[in-house]
């Protein structure tokens, strides 16, 4: 299944003209009629139908189209990719995180870190949803993902996974916030908040799932007034001085504009969680991303 019957699907979909279809692909029309025959040939169904004057898919054409797009599309993403490399002299290399990753690579060093291997790769961050990411890194056009820790990373398969940090919960409110003020640094206890406390709740299943594990341990629980889909909305809502939240340590600005304090009995930590194709083309980097990625040891 070549990529020029392919793209004469696309175009027959997209053009309706054997004309235009023969201009955009600069072949000439005989070709392009010989080669839509063929293909009826090869595969025994019947794929295109001539109608006042449009050539248009049949029903077995149309099934093939989204297949068509998608190979046309990745045939596409890989062609930008080599040209930028011949342009740059330099590999393209995306990094796909959550919200909550992306919270990491901010407050982290990481960010920095990365920059050490700029002569070497053009390196890109983008952020998007767990299950979009992992569509992405399958289709190639993501090369690692960050994200807390999922089913998925139980799972071998395709997929190399390699814990990059984790950090306990902590309950984290702004610096002059009342309650965490008086605890003088200490760590609080089940009798110094009351069940009907509220907090601000990280939309991220991971994290819930941390969370939900200490209270279920603990018997205790906090009451969600509200949910955020990212680290930078909950922290900007702890203006509010009689509000809390639970975050795990590895995702606080260490900043001096929150208190910190630990939870007491059996904590979780949350791990953040690297992945990316066994069949990626160059380990070797990898490794060195997968390395600047982590906590770098204080010099």
């Amino acid at each position: 299944m070549s990529l020029l019957k392919m793209k004469l699907i696309v175009y027959i979909d997209r053009y309706k003209q054997i004309t235009a279809v023969a201009n955009a692909l600069e072949l000439k029309q005989p070709t392009i009629s010989f080669h839509m025959k063929k293909m009826e040939e090869e595969w025994g169904v019947k794929l295109f139908e001539s109608r006042t004057g449009k050539v248009l898919l049949t029903p077995s054409g149309k099934m093939l189209l989204n297949y068509a797009l998608q190979i046309t599309a990745l045939y596409d993403e890989a062609m930008t990719r080599l040209s930028d490399m011949h342009d740059s002299k330099r590999k393209r290399f995306v990094i796909g995180c959550s919200n909550s990753a992306a919270a990491y690579m901010t407050y982290s060093s990481a960010l920095r870190q990365l920059q050490s291997l700029r002569g070497l790769a053009n390196i890109s961050v983008v952020v998007h949803e767990r299950e979009e990411l992992f569509d992405k890194l399958e289709q190639g056009t993501v090369d690692l993902v960050l994200c807390g820790e999922d089913r998925i990373h139980g799972e071998s398969g395709n997929y190399h996974h390699q814990v990059i940090n984790s950090g306990a919960l902590k309950l984290v409110g702004a610096s002059v916030h009342p309650l965490l003020a008086s605890a003088e640094g200490g760590a609080l206890s089940s009798d110094m908040l009351s069940d009907a406390a509220e907090t601000v709740e990280l939309g991220d299943v991971s994290v819930q799932q941390c969370i939900a594990k200490w209270s279920q341990s603990e018997n205790h629980y906090f009451h969600t007034g509200v949910s955020y889909g990212s680290v930078e909305l909950v922290l900007n809502h702890l203006a509010d001085a009689d509000t809390l939240t639970l975050l795990p340590e590895c995702l606080i600005p260490r900043d001096g504009r929150f208190a910190v304090l630990p939870l007491w009995g059996d904590v979780p930590a949350w791990k953040l969680i690297a992945s990316w194709s066994r069949h990626y083309w160059d380990q070797e980097l990898i490794v060195a991303i997968m390395r600047l990625l982590s906590p770098q040891p204080a010099s």
